[in-house]
């Protein structure tokens, strides 16, 4: 009776030393499901080591998942979180060892509501602070061709005509357009951007006919 208790008492302090150890795993962890439904208890409330794992870390159940470090799939170095049994990691979010993260598919943050549910990339509930914002290859043409010879410049006469009918300028969207639909910034832009380069001829075609006056008057004067 004293020898197994002894025994038992050895046991238990090995089991103590061990948790306050780093614990090796070869092999996957699975939380959940088998025969352990309640999943494993890898250590005390307070463990003093490391969980040391070589392969995955795997979540199942109704809604599995996987947190991957590249031991087998996908080659690039990285920790990978993907959704899926089997794992489809084209759906997988990748960290980087460089401190990127990749998203295969749509990022929303804070309460969007319905902002763009199945439409946007990204979705922002709040402001959005940055210090330059770059968009590559826009969708809209730059309107360069404002200034290309042929270009059908609308008379003042018409804009007027428009403005005091819609009070807005053509082309540019309405107050209650931007109210009811999304606000595209790129297309916004290249539309302001055109209706500064046609007040730009306007202003130029003002001055030669101003410099044309003035050249009669000076005529007259002598």
């Amino acid at each position: 009776m004293k020898k197994l208790l002894l025994l038992s008492v050895v046991f238990c302090l090995s089991i103590v030393k061990a948790h306050s150890q780093d614990l090796p795993v070869s092999g996957n962890v699975v939380v959940g499901g088998g025969a352990n439904a309640g999943g494993y208890d890898l250590g005390p409330a307070n463990p003093s080591g490391n969980v040391n794992m070589m392969g995955d870390l795997v979540f199942t159940g109704n809604n599995p998942w996987i947190l991957h470090t590249p031991n087998a799939g996908p080659s690039a170095p990285g920790l990978y979180i993907a959704p899926g049994a089997p794992v489809v990691w084209n759906n997988a979010t990748k960290f980087e060892t460089n401190g990127d993260v990749n998203f295969p598919y749509r990022v929303r943050i804070g309460n969007i509501g319905t902002l763009g549910i199945n439409t946007l990339t990204l979705a922002v509930g709040g402001k959005i602070g940055a210090r330059a914002v770059y968009v590559v290859a826009p969708n809209s043409p730059w309107p360069d061709y404002v200034f290309h010879q042929g270009y059908q410049l609308p008379a003042l006469s018409e804009v007027e005509r428009y403005v005091q009918v819609n009070s807005h300028l053509p082309e540019i969207p309405s107050a209650a357009t931007i109210q009811r639909e999304e606000l595209d910034l790129n297309t916004m832009d290249a539309l302001l951007l055109k209706k500064v380069e046609e007040l730009t001829l306007y202003l130029i075609a003002l001055q030669k006919e101003n410099a044309a006056l003035q050249a009669r008057v000076t005529k007259l004067e002598h």
